[in-house]
């Protein structure tokens, strides 16, 4: 059931469904996911869905975007982007809540300081005319990448490093890979989720990886360079 949210916020879901909406109208759905609608399914393209969360937690981590945790009786608590990524599966898509928060987290406390001892009943929520101001920042960033020309004289490059971004960051999140963890083992990670027509290099893995640190500041996307032996 979804909770209800006072006026001016949406849920993670609900943000993911904005952000979708102005990135992705006109453009042709998978194959799979147009079948599905056909027959009246409810379904979002998962591949879109992965794009619309990087987005979105990329400007939570940036400061462009709010997180707010949101009690039962409608007490908001700011979250920094740290704090979001402390709390289990709280950026998974299927997430957006404080359900998997234990005693033995260090954010407990201060979670039950505010909310009581019922952490299932709060909510993450986003104010909706960020969310929207958000969209349509990269509704015109898809637009003038479109226009540029880019796209035809360095076919699939760009798109293939975002969704190469999404993997690194859905394994990170999962406890899949984390930083002592080798290149090589990130790369065959991604490989083997990612529907990519031909396998990534590591070399691309890398520099997504190197990407996303540099974009983000979080210290699980920073690798561990070794040095050499003399």
């Amino acid at each position: 059931m979804t909770k209800l949210l006072p006026a001016g916020l949406v849920s993670l879901h609900g943000a993911a469904d904005i952000l979708e909406s102005y990135l992705f109208s006109g453009l042709s759905e998978r194959a799979l996911v147009t079948e599905l609608r056909k027959e009246a399914f409810d379904v979002a393209d998962g591949a879109e869905r992965n794009k619309v969360a990087a987005e979105l937690w990329k400007a939570v981590d940036q400061s462009k975007v709010q997180a707010i945790a949101i009690g039962p009786a409608a007490i908001r608590y700011d979250l920094t982007p740290d704090q979001t990524k402390n709390v289990p599966f709280l950026r998974n898509s299927g997430g957006g809540n404080l359900s998997f928060l234990r005693p033995s987290n260090p954010a407990h406390n201060e979670f039950v300081k505010q909310f009581g001892s019922n952490l299932a009943d709060v909510s993450l929520a986003f104010q909706r005319s960020e969310i929207e101001k958000l969209a349509r920042r990269l509704r015109q960033e898809r637009r003038q990448y479109a226009k540029s020309g880019e796209a035809t004289t360095r076919r699939g490059r760009p798109s293939l490093l975002a969704d190469v971004v999404v993997h690194i960051r859905k394994a990170v999140d999962e406890g899949k890979w984390i930083p002592p963890h080798s290149i090589k083992a990130l790369t065959a990670e991604v490989n083997k989720v990612g529907n990519f027509k031909k396998k990534v290099s590591a070399d691309t893995v890398g520099r997504a990886l190197d990407q996303l640190h540099h974009d983000s500041k979080d210290r699980r996307f920073e690798r561990v360079r070794r040095k050499k032996r003399t």
